[in-house]
């Protein structure tokens, strides 16, 4: 990733604050927030994410799906939820002003970061499990409680998140979850999440997708997300309304961890 990075200096800035992000668009380049989906990489070794943060992480998930030194995620013990090192690593990253990521976590370490934390926290890519029961989805409680410490809720564009009923995992029914988690959390804590991978090579997706029918219809790449947002703009969310979703309320989750 480093070098990839250092090739691409001139079209992208690594953002660890707002006022990178606001150089970034100065400059007309990308702005990256670089992220860990999952710590299983640092084992039990929670100063790790001191050096991750040198590195400039800004933004971190400490599971993807699995069980690891520090926590449960969704396919792991359901009554398995944070460990005690666990603990100590969201309490690092709250003091470091890391962004902590709640997707692919599990019911429980979703409460125990709750309990053992006191600022934002988000969920940056799943939808409602009240209108999809999947286990990456989550409940209503869980989009309260986020929206309670002032954090973020990103809605995923995932077919198998969108329906149970595969000739429902549309545009429209994605476009539901949103509805949805505005009526709970509030416009000021839903984000787009999009989570978009048709880019990624096949034996990548078989590993996590169950379905052979990849993308919800409709919205099955990035270039689908204009209709995506006449679609709200036909269910009465407003300009201001649509900018929030889409980039202010990440900014201003950037302004009170990161900064």
């Amino acid at each position: 990733m480093s070098a990839e990075i250092m090739e691409n200096l001139d079209i992208l800035k690594i953002v660890k604050n707002t006022k990178d992000f606001d150089q970034a668009l100065a400059e007309g380049k990308l702005a990256v927030v670089i992220g860990m989906e999952g710590l299983s990489g640092i084992g039990n070794r929670v100063n790790l994410i001191n050096a991750l943060y040198l590195l400039g992480v800004r933004h971190m998930s400490l599971t993807w799906n699995e069980e690891n030194p520090l926590a449960t995620g969704v396919r792991g013990n359901p009554n398995r939820g944070l460990t005690e090192k666990g603990i100590q690593a969201v309490k690092l990253m709250e003091k470091l002003g890391i962004i902590i990521d709640l997707a692919h976590a599990n019911d429980k370490t979703f409460w125990d970061v709750y309990e053992n934390t006191t600022g934002p926290i988000v969920n940056s890519h799943s939808n409602s499990r009240a209108l999809c029961n999947v286990p990456r989805n989550i409940s209503d409680e869980q989009i309260r409680a986020i929206s309670e410490r002032g954090g973020l809720v990103g809605l995923n564009s995932f077919n198998e998140f969108v329906h149970i009923d595969r000739d429902k995992q549309d545009i429209h029914h994605l476009a539901n979850h949103l509805d949805h988690m505005v009526e709970i959390a509030g416009i000021e804590h839903v984000s787009f999440g999009f989570d978009f991978f048709h880019y990624l090579k096949t034996d990548t997706i078989d590993s996590f997708v169950e379905d052979v029918n990849i993308g919800t219809k409709g919205f099955e790449t990035i270039e689908r997300i204009p209709d995506f947002i006449d679609i709200l703009y036909s269910r009465g969310y407003t300009k201001e309304d649509i900018e929030k979703i889409s980039y202010k309320n990440y900014y201003r989750l950037m302004e009170e961890v990161l900064d």
